[in-house]
């Protein structure tokens, strides 16, 4: 009975009696809803991943997620990204890959030139972008280019 209810609605699982919570039952909940990972005590990293790859927005809901978590996350939806509290060049590199415009969410601590180069090149129908990019990162050339357009950092 639990497991039809929870397949249907993942967010049942809230109403789901303790002893009746099996790592199945977790699981379906976990591709259902968001939600679920709430009502799951200490979710295990797999469980966190299966609910990743059916919510690419879900990374907001897992705490201290693993760098596996957040590159699946990020191959998802690259929007995912703001999410990500010191992410690596390469999880950057895809978001943008993935979704030119999460290089909005990208600090510019770790914008780097590969990064910056690619949302460049790639980019010529989005100059707003353009107002995020690290000048201290930037090559050359870039800068000339933002410098001659008039383009003005963001606050």
């Amino acid at each position: 009975m639990c497991l039809t209810a929870v397949k249907r609605a993942g967010y049942i699982i809230s109403v789901v009696p303790k002893k009746f919570l099996t790592e199945e039952i977790c699981m379906l909940a976990a591709k259902n809803s968001n939600e679920a990972i709430f009502h799951i005590k200490n979710p295990t990293p797999e469980l966190c991943l299966t609910m990743i790859k059916a919510n690419d927005l879900g990374l907001q809901w897992v705490n201290n997620p693993s760098p596996e978590i957040c590159s699946e996350a990020v191959k998802q939806n690259g929007n995912a990204i703001k999410y990500i509290g010191r992410p690596t060049p390469e999880m950057c590199l895809e978001a943008v890959r993935n979704n030119i415009n999460a290089f909005r969410y990208i600090n510019p601590e770790f914008q780097t030139q590969e990064i910056i180069e690619y949302v460049f090149k790639a980019n010529k129908n989005y100059k707003d972008l353009y107002k995020f990019i690290n000048r201290d990162q930037a090559p050359d050339y870039i800068k000339y280019y933002l410098e001659i357009n008039n383009i003005k950092k963001r606050r």
